[in-house]
């Protein structure tokens, strides 16, 4: 069984990186197209990495990662910088609605890696409860309507946000496989710089074609929200759940963000309030709940924050 004491907090904690998560889709939306997708997220991850900075240096008897760490360090940014990328990407063309359905298929990929890497077996319930969750989620994006998800179109953009949600599976899966013993914000700068680095060096063409002149208070504002929030306490969240919760648990919380982007649109007055969700939104509560009743760590270790 589960150490109840042990995961509340890291499930509050899952809770707040959903929120931080769905935010990040309209905010993304806003600025997608404005500048080049890869100037975006090289501008997110260095700015991180800047702001990360000074908790690092202060951190004096810290020692840096030997070549294995730094090793699993360059893959685990490559892989963040390329879902990061890929959302700004795809959002130039394709509507936030697809990326939030799209999403939803994160907690399912998420339960095969851990298969493949560290054997971690699904029983009927949990099996049930993945399930549930997507058809949640979709039901709540469209409005529990046939009709709604015939006429719902996808492309080639879509295809590209799919890529970087394989891409953020993969990196809650080895984020358990790897098991990191440093604490949890050292583990978070070097996976940020490392994928600052990646960006860098692929972008470095449109960075010096790009017109800074021409960059709007709108887009750096936006920048500084989807650094502080979506990414560096996103990462870091991450990072913290892993060592108390199951991978498959963690993405499960990825359920809840096509709820929250309704929310946040109904409280905005993008959209309307419809009864029809209601079942959707029941349906994904029961669903999450049910996959971190059938996930239990059972080796959860004490980490260094």
């Amino acid at each position: 069984m589960m150490d109840k004491t042990n995961t509340l907090t890291p499930i509050l904690m899952m809770l707040l990186w959903s929120f931080f998560i769905a935010t990040s889709f309209p905010v993304s939306k806003m600025i997608a197209g404005d500048i080049d997708a890869s100037v975006l997220t090289t501008l997110r991850f260095v700015m991180a990495c800047i702001i990360f900075l000074p908790f690092l240096i202060m951190r004096k008897s810290q020692k840096n990662p030997n070549f294995r760490q730094f090793g699993k360090y360059i893959f685990l940014g490559g892989l963040t910088a390329f879902y990061f990328w890929c959302n700004f990407k795809a959002l130039e063309t394709t509507s936030s609605m697809n990326t939030a359905v799209i999403f939803t298929l994160v907690p399912g990929i998420t339960a095969v890696l851990a298969w493949g890497l560290h054997k971690q077996k699904i029983n009927f319930s949990s099996f049930v409860g993945l399930f549930l969750g997507g058809i949640g989620a979709v039901w709540v994006v469209f409005r529990g309507s046939l009709n709604n998800l015939a006429l719902q179109q996808f492309s080639s953009a879509d295809l590209i946000f799919l890529m970087g949600c394989v891409s953020l599976a993969l990196f809650a899966t080895l984020l358990k496989h790897f098991n990191f013993k440093s604490p949890v914000i050292v583990n978070t700068f070097w996976t940020t710089l490392c994928g600052a680095v990646w960006l860098i060096l692929i972008s470095s063409t449109n960075i010096q074609n790009t017109d800074w002149g021409s960059v709007t208070n709108t887009i750096w504002v936006s920048l500084i929200y989807l650094t502080i929030f979506p990414t560096i306490i996103s990462f870091y969240i991450l990072q913290y759940a892993t060592s108390h919760l199951s991978s498959v648990q963690i993405m499960s919380f990825s359920y809840l963000i096509p709820l929250q982007v309704l929310i946040m649109n109904v409280v905005m007055g993008i959209e309307v309030f419809e009864w029809e969700i209601v079942p959707g939104v029941l349906t994904i509560l029961l669903a999450t709940w049910v996959v971190q009743q059938n996930f239990s760590n059972k080796q959860s270790r004490k980490i260094n924050i």
